[in-house]
């Protein structure tokens, strides 16, 4: 039986996970068919409480977003994330990771990214032409625009520091606090020196 080390980067943390691909068909607490238990063991790590249920989902849902952080390989083919370029690297030994997101984007296209600091991009490059900028910290929140919703229920510790003092470990919460304070703005990006988190 073959193990795959699969690293899934989420803002400054890095999960390590021994991963044995079995594939399976379970539907997990939070509406997402699984279909291997790879990308189960990711969830359950992003979702501590994420239960499991024998079978797929009566809803079908596309992959969720915290699964899909697309990496092209060294044969023009885009894979969903590191852990499935790693398992194509088994059957071919001279494949490895170009880039991260997909092969030959089309910078011209809208597919809109909703990127961590809250700002949504129009497409891979402009969001990979973000992440430069922020020296790689940016994540990916999901596809498509930022909205209250994906902002508020994100999964990502990306703090920034308000005019108050006070660090805010996500947009939501510094978007939140800036509705009963129409003063507060943005200090900077990371923590606050004094580090009171709100």
């Amino acid at each position: 039986m073959k193990y795959f080390i699969c690293f899934a980067i989420f803002a400054a943390v890095i999960l390590t996970i021994n991963c044995q691909t079995i594939k399976l068909t379970v539907c997990g607490s939070d509406g997402f068919t699984y279909t291997d238990t790879c990308l189960l063991e990711i969830a359950q790590w992003q979702l501590p409480n994420l239960t499991y249920t024998d079978g797929a989902c009566p809803e079908e849902k596309p992959q969720p977003p915290y699964l899909y952080w697309p990496v092209c390989g060294s044969n023009n083919v885009t894979y969903n994330n590191s852990c499935y370029l790693d398992v194509a690297k088994e059957n071919d030994t001279s494949l490895y990771n170009v880039s991260e997101g997909v092969c030959n984007p089309n910078c011209d296209s809208y597919e809109p990214i909703c990127g961590g600091d809250g700002v949504t991009y129009d497409n891979w490059c402009l969001f990979n032409e973000a992440k430069q900028k922020q020296r790689g910290e940016l994540v990916k929140l999901s596809n498509g625009v930022c909205t209250e919703s994906i902002l508020c229920n994100t999964f990502y510790y990306q703090p920034l520091c308000g005019s108050d003092g006070n660090t805010y470990a996500t947009i939501c919460k510094f978007k939140k606090a800036q509705q009963s304070d129409s003063s507060l703005v943005k200090s900077s990006d990371g923590e606050c020196p004094e580090k009171k988190i709100k």
